[in-house]
């Protein structure tokens, strides 16, 4: 089960209609985000971002990977978590969207920012 607490509270919500009902943006490249964090702010449990989800945050990711062109995730998560190409099936990507699976992008940061 999920909850929508913003703008309105939608208790339980879909979020496969939920996403459906984002405002079109035409041919202009749009993104979205998403995160999972816990309650003090930490994003890993034993190194691994996977220990803080359950099944509702997995049917999110898994609409919102449906719906992307383009999946960018952090370096250290791909290595972390074993990260491999998508697992969304064709039958459940949007027919609007040109490839027949998200293509997955990671980013590192530069050498200049590592403390």
């Amino acid at each position: 089960m999920m909850r929508q607490l913003l703008p309105c509270l939608r208790d339980p919500v879909d979020p496969a209609t939920l996403y459906d009902d984002l405002p079109p943006i035409g041919t202009r490249p749009a993104v979205r985000l998403n995160m999972i964090a816990s309650i003090d702010g930490g994003t890993a449990v034993a190194g691994r971002s996977g220990g803080l989800g359950g099944t509702a945050d997995q049917a999110l990711f898994t609409v919102l990977r449906s719906r992307a062109d383009v999946v960018l995730v952090a370096a250290g998560t791909v290595r972390a978590e074993h990260y491999g190409p998508s697992k969304v099936p064709r039958s459940r990507r949007r027919s609007s969207l040109r490839s027949p699976k998200p293509r997955q992008s990671s980013a590192r940061r530069p050498p200049a920012w590592r403390t």
